[in-house]
């Protein structure tokens, strides 16, 4: 520590610069006699600084002294902090609570000459310009002494501009733990590709307090933009020291990253200097949407408000992923080929994605060669959405096309697309001036139903979509157009399937039955309605409501869905969803794609079926 007393100076020459014989009091304290006998005061500067249109005076003082700044010899306007210097106390033999340290500080414009000035009562005053330091300068011992006014002058910046970032880098670190915030970092990732991190833990702090995260290469993060989770665990340990805010503690952080960090922290600020209250090491972390969900939606997995969340966290976050993994679709090779030869100009192109299994395929080739409406008049596609299925489909193809000589084509992406995007992949293919999107597991019950279909669509323009009624293996209807229905639990409008279960004969419609929405496991569509409206949309999670999705935007154009009772198919049940994992993840999912589905479709939702109640 620096020599605080040293030769006590009186004061001969107390203004402008000091000559020889005059006083600098960045060196030397300075002594002012008490006219009336009594006690002298003192004052000693320890440290002055810029940054930027900021200056900071640091020292002691001892009496009733009045400290101020100037700027060109003009008064400006001065915060004074005051501080105890235990320093300062044991030296001079003081009570240990006297506050003789102080910190000045005003804005000044770079260039402008600033004076400390000081005024001991009617006729003893004084001032004297100040050599000022460059922040990059200060030292460890100076940084200390401006250490009690660091929240008061970080709190005149705009946080996490240049300006306050070099500001908290020239205060100490702190030696001693934070009384007025506590932390914890519980997962800490860098997602792969996209170089966003993701932070979850949790934050106690105390009204006032500074708290930021900042990464090992010095970017600073705002913490107030995390979306805050309930910690019953954290209010019971800090709830009688943080009061209510200490229930809402938990907390999931997310930003872009500049560079490549590799460690996170969060640090707060105090009279003492910044302190460290929590670090963690940024693991790599999957950037595939489904993997990343299945992380993400186990953070805060009893969050009450999950409705709240996924609006303000989950989608931006997964629907940005979905995003990007869709834009690299077009970068991998296609692969088609044509088993026999195909027509010319068919009425309908039938177009089926693969996953998972292939056995199907040739149950479905047996209804195909059965019916000789789809031999003379449709186009078979074929649409492999799995890479695990490519290698043992390219001998199945012609093995099967030589057994039932009906002509089909097989598509491979290159990667998974899903649903939706293995439906567009087979559209890109089809030359028919109808579109059946038909699943894997859907087969017809006799010959011409689909000619069935194809009359339904040409008879009604107002039609856009046509479904027939599916039927689970055991007879009972699976399908028989959908509906909407509101959940108030989670405030969201769900897709719901009526009479699903019941015998068919319960079903007394007949005919051509308008309805809000058909599935996708069997939908007729025109071409070229399929070109206005886009196509199916790619933007859900895994499944689940690109059918009715489909429907609305169909819908939007004016154009109705319809179901045909009497045209039945079976429909084996769909086991996808539930190989994807637990009931909770899959609950998850659904209700982060009806929120989609919601936020995209509820004006016409409504109107389909009246407002929620």
């Amino acid at each position: 520590m620096k020599n605080l007393l040293g030769k006590i100076a009186q004061p001969s020459k107390a203004h402008g610069r000091p000559d020889e014989g005059g006083i600098e009091l960045q060196k030397t304290p300075l002594e002012l006699p008490d006219v009336s006998g009594g006690t002298p005061c003192r004052v000693k500067v320890d440290v002055a600084v810029r940054l930027g249109d900021k200056v900071l005076v640091g020292g002691w003082s001892t009496g009733p002294l009045k400290l101020a700044l100037q700027a060109d010899g003009a008064p400006i306007a001065t915060t004074e902090t005051r501080f105890v210097r235990a320093d300062v106390v044991a030296h001079l033999n003081l009570p240990k609570e006297t506050q003789t340290g102080f910190v000045l500080m005003a804005e000044a414009t770079p260039g402008k000459a600033v004076a400390f000035s000081w005024g001991a009562g009617k006729n003893r005053r004084g001032e004297q310009e100040l050599v000022l330091k460059p922040a990059s300068e200060l030292t460890d011992d100076d940084s200390g002494l401006l250490g009690p006014a660091a929240s008061l002058l970080t709190r005149q910046m705009a946080p996490h501009t240049p300006e306050w970032r070099e500001a908290i880098t020239r205060f100490p670190v702190a030696a001693k733990e934070c009384a007025d915030a506590k932390s914890y970092i519980e997962a800490a990732h860098v997602i792969r590709g996209t170089r966003h991190i993701i932070v979850v833990g949790w934050l106690v702090a105390r009204p006032g307090m500074q708290v930021w995260g900042e990464d090992d290469q010095g970017n600073t993060y705002p913490l107030e933009s995390s979306y805050r989770l309930v910690r019953n665990d954290v209010h019971q340990l800090f709830g009688a020291l943080f009061g209510a805010s200490a229930r809402r503690s938990g907390f999931i952080f997310h930003a872009p990253a500049t560079g490549t960090p590799t460690t996170f922290h969060i640090k707060a600020l105090s009279e003492d200097g910044v302190h460290l209250l929590a670090e963690a090491a940024l693991a790599p972390l999957s950037e595939d949407p489904v993997t990343f969900a299945r992380w993400l939606f186990g953070v805060g997995a009893g969050d009450e408000e999950w409705t709240r969340r996924v609006g303000e966290l989950d989608a931006p976050l997964l629907s940005g992923m979905i995003e990007r993994a869709r834009a690299q679709w077009d970068d991998y090779p296609v692969t088609a080929r044509v088993c026999g030869k195909p027509l010319d100009a068919p009425e309908v192109s039938i177009v089926v994605p693969l996953y998972g299994r292939v056995d199907f395929v040739e149950s479905q080739m047996l209804a195909w060669v059965r019916d000789p409406w789809i031999r003379e008049h449709a186009q078979l596609i074929y649409v492999l959405d799995d890479p695990n299925l490519v290698a043992g489909f390219r001998p199945l193809a012609e093995e099967l096309y030589s057994l039932y000589r009906v002509p089909f084509m097989w598509v491979w992406g290159g990667v998974n697309r899903g649903f939706s995007g293995a439906n567009n992949l087979g559209a890109q293919y089809a030359t028919g001036r109808h579109l059946l999107f038909l699943n894997s597991d859907v087969f017809p019950r006799g010959p011409g139903w689909l000619k069935c279909l194809v009359e339904v669509l040409e008879a009604r323009a107002d039609v856009g979509a046509v479904g027939p009624r599916l039927l689970f293996a055991d007879g009972g209807i699976q399908h028989a157009g959908m509906r909407f229905i509101w959940l108030p639990e989670h405030d969201v409008y769900v897709n719901e399937h009526p009479m699903m279960g019941l015998d068919p004969a319960l079903d007394r419609r007949t005919g051509v039955v308008d309805v809000p929405a058909v599935t996708g496991a069997c939908v007729l569509v025109r071409r070229e309605d399929f070109d206005r409206i886009g196509g199916w949309d790619t933007g859900y999670l895994i499944g689940d409501f690109e059918d009715s999705d489909f429907c609305l935007k169909l819908r939007a154009e004016g154009l109705s869905s319809v179901y045909l009772p009497e045209i039945e198919l079976i429909h084996l049940e769909r086991q996808s969803m539930t190989a994807l994992g637990t009931e909770d993840f899959r609950s998850k999912v659904t209700l982060w794609n009806a929120l989609r589905h919601q936020a995209r479709w509820r004006t016409l939702i409504e109107s389909s079926m009246g407002a929620a109640e």
